[in-house]
């Protein structure tokens, strides 16, 4: 031990480098550059990595005189070098400028089109950002989302889902944070794909469980982190785009010498495009559905790390639907009666719903060697909708209201989200500690909808929290990691939860064990095993109305490094998953449940996943990835409960798990050319247990699919096109049985997507 004289001294001594590395062009943030700190009389070294803000912080003890050579790199740029003697007060500004390719006698600039690899980052995530999910064929639109599921680790439940499962856990149990704060039901299109626009977005990151970087989140299957980009720094640039669903635009630059801005939107026009066919006489009715969404972000430097950003978004879509019903008059019946009118109801339906968050991000300098950041914000989600059923026959005495046709919904949920984190960099150990309170409400009400069934939810939920994290190498190539979390869910009980880790690395490779628990206190109302919920990608969230509350217990052990340029990552996992609530049958045509019919039940996940990337700004690139895994669930019944005539059997496998993915993304970049192609094989998932035309256990046909696409990007213009589902394959989503031999229904997955996208730059 170190006594306490001693100890000052060497904090005396202590020699922190702090900057900010940014492209020397577009003067944005660098992320996961290696800086690298050497002292001239070689006495030691330090290294670094750069954070999501390009920002490093490097302490470490000086034991001697002597000036230090500082060294920047960055795949794609050139490397920066620079000596000190004596180091400057304040913080480095470094520019990287961008290393041009030369290919076949020309030279092309390497600016702009750097996707990152997604295995470097992170030692147990999954990065995507918004130019690797450009090298990836599109569905519909361009989505970070769907690129995800390239991770091992995500699991897509169907192809109307964008948002994926993370090891055996559906989407409740791992929140989507926009710059800090949860967002509810991020998907458009009816599913097909998220409304995250990836023109806003600097990266995200799938953080599968809850050590490590996972600890903040405090949720059952980790979290996925999206951060928006900074508007660049040099001039003004404007881009316009147009595609086969949507046309957006975006407009990002500088407010003067240390503020920047961003602001992207796009726009479906299914409404436009088929109200002018009908116009021209082509189609007998328009197709009012349309989305929107907003994304802004305003960001202030206020010298050194010191830091200021203010994000907004907004997504919105709408369905409307109104058919005229004729007036028939009929004869009376016989004795010369007056003519009798049948009265028909029109048809009415209007849909709407839109989810939204603000946020406000800060971050200084904390005293010599570390950086705070306080984040606040507040994100919603609200859905209305009326169905006033088909054409419908009234007698001259009406019926009742027609409360067999009428549907209603009116819901919303929201959350407020504050914390405050700080991170303290030292020679011998970096330690994290934060703050956080979080406010959750939830109202939602619906009748006679088919969708949902009836329900009514009213409730809220308060969360104080504060977890603290140690990284610490013991010697002999060793790391230690550990953390422990505190959570108070107001109302409810009071928890304590933590991570431990052990790593051992060698030269480029690395080996760990990690050990973890966490618990959340927010349910979900989507009944996963119904007919609906293959093509209904939204869920609602509930508070757990007493303790104990869900939680999550893991225990992972994985190798990974590179090898020429490819990074290769495995990882084995145990899960267990307790005090959950579950919908008790699932064969109501609801894709939710009534709260009134939740069971308690707990889960059990295992897998091995095996990921590889080899990520180039030219030549071949090649994503890959394959998971194995087994997910079983246990339902503990209550007494009372009277079963359906195929009840959910106490032990099952849930409807969205198939044992084996891989998903294959292999592309070439030359010149402004860029090829690729996405091959996704998935086992098939079993049929519902009681099914009376298959065996026990029996499983629906592979799922296979093959996307390729292409594109030019010229600098001033760039075109994208893409074909999903090249090879036509009709790929059975689920198979459903009503009580009969002849009441059985299939669900099959989308037919071939075409996509097509143009940008124009300025």
């Amino acid at each position: 031990m170190l006594s306490t004289t001693t100890a000052a001294a060497l904090l005396l001594q202590q020699t922190v480098v702090a900057g900010v590395v940014r492209d020397s062009v577009s003067l944005i943030p660098l992320e996961d550059a290696q800086v690298t700190m050497e002292w001239a009389d070689d006495t030691q070294s330090a290294t670094g990595v750069t954070d999501g803000y390009g920002a490093f912080v490097i302490p470490a003890v000086n034991e001697g005189p002597g000036d230090i050579h500082l060294r920047v790199e960055l795949p794609g740029y050139a490397p920066w070098e620079r000596a000190f003697d004596p180091l400057p007060e304040g913080s480095i500004l470094v520019l990287l400028a961008a290393r041009p390719v030369e290919l076949q006698g020309f030279d092309v600039s390497g600016g702009g089109v750097r996707p990152r690899n997604p295995l470097s980052a992170m030692r147990e995530g999954y990065v995507v950002d918004r130019n690797l999910a450009e090298a990836v064929p599109a569905l519909i639109e361009a989505d970070v989302m769907r690129v995800a599921e390239l991770s091992p680790a995500a699991s897509s439940p169907s192809d109307f889902a964008p948002v994926p499962y993370i090891r055996g856990v559906p989407s409740y149990g791992t929140p989507v944070l926009l710059d800090g704060v949860r967002l509810f039901n991020p998907i458009n299109f009816l599913g097909l794909f998220s409304s995250l626009a990836p023109e806003a977005i600097e990266r995200l990151e799938v953080v599968p469980g809850s050590a490590g970087e996972g600890i903040g989140a405090g949720s059952l299957a980790g979290t996925m982190r999206v951060s928006s980009r900074d508007g660049s720094r040099d001039r003004v640039r404007t881009v316009a785009a147009i595609g086969v669903a949507s046309a957006g635009a975006t407009v990002e630059g500088p407010l003067g010498d240390d503020k920047s801005f961003l602001v992207t939107g796009r726009r479906a026009y299914v409404d436009l495009f088929t109200r002018g066919l009908e116009q021209l006489g082509w189609v007998s009715e328009d197709t009012p559905y349309y989305f929107q969404d907003l994304h802004a972000r305003l960001t202030t430097d206020l010298g050194g790390l010191e830091r200021f950003s203010v994000n907004a978004y907004l997504s919105t879509e709408a369905r409307g639907l109104e058919t005229d019903c004729p007036d028939r008059a009929q004869e009376g019946s016989a004795g010369g009666t007056e003519p009798e009118v049948e009265e028909w109801r029109q048809d009415e339906r209007d849909w709407k719903w839109s989810n939204g968050a603000v946020s406000a991000q800060y971050r200084r300098r904390l005293w010599a060697g570390g950086v705070v950041d306080a984040t606040l914000g507040h994100s919603w989600f609200q859905d209305a909708s009326l169905d006033l059923g088909s054409c419908h026959y009234l007698d001259r005495n009406p019926r009742p209201p027609y409360p067999d046709t009428v549907e209603l919904v009116d819901g919303r949920m929201r959350e407020t989200r504050a914390e405050v984190r700080a991170i303290w960099g030292g020679p011998r150990a970096t330690t994290v500690v934060a703050v956080q309170a979080s406010g959750f409400a939830v109202d939602y009400e619906t009748y006679g909808a088919s969708r949902y069934g009836t329900i009514e939810v009213d409730d809220t939920l308060g969360r104080l929290a504060a977890y603290l994290s140690v990284d610490a190498p013991v010697g002999a190539r060793l790391v230690a990691r550990g953390g422990v979390r505190a959570d108070n869910f107001v109302g409810l009980e009071s928890t304590t939860s933590g991570y431990a880790e052990l790593s051992y690395g060698l030269g480029d490779w690395s080996a760990r064990v990690a050990a973890s628990r966490s618990r959340q206190a927010l349910g979900s109302l989507r009944n996963e095993e119904t007919r609906d919920a293959v093509t209904v990608a939204f869920d609602i969230l509930f508070p757990v109305p007493e303790s104990p509350v869900p939680s999550s217990t893991e225990l992972v052990a994985g190798l990974g490094g590179s090898l020429r340029g490819v990074h290769v990552r495995i990882d084995g996992y145990l899960r267990e998953l307790d005090h959950l609530r579950l919908a008790a049958d699932p064969y109501l045509f609801s894709a939710f449940a009534d709260t009134a019919e939740w069971e308690a039940a707990s889960g059990s996940m295992r897998g091995l996943e095996v990921a590889w990337s080899l990520v180039r700004s030219q030549g071949l690139s090649v994503l890959g990835g394959y998971r194995w895994a087994w997910v079983e669930y246990d339902v503990q019944r209550r007494g009372g409960y009277t079963p359906r005539p195929l009840p959910l059997p106490e032990r099952y496998t849930p409807r969205f798990h198939r044992d084996h993915e891989l998903e294959l993304a292999p592309s070439f970049r030359r010149g402004s050319h860029t090829w690729s192609v996405r091959v996704s094989l998935r086992s098939g998932i079993r049929y519902p247990e009681g099914h009376p035309l298959v065996e026990p256990g029996s499983r629906l046909p592979m799922y296979h699919r093959v996307d390729v696409g292409w594109g030019r990007d010229v600098g001033s213009w760039a075109i994208r096109a893409s074909v999903a589902n090249l090879l036509l394959n009709v790929n059975t989503l689920g198979y459903w049985y009503y009580g009969s031999p002849d009441r059985t229904a299939r669900e099959d997955g989308f037919a071939v997507l075409p996509f097509l996208k143009a940008e124009f730059r300025w």
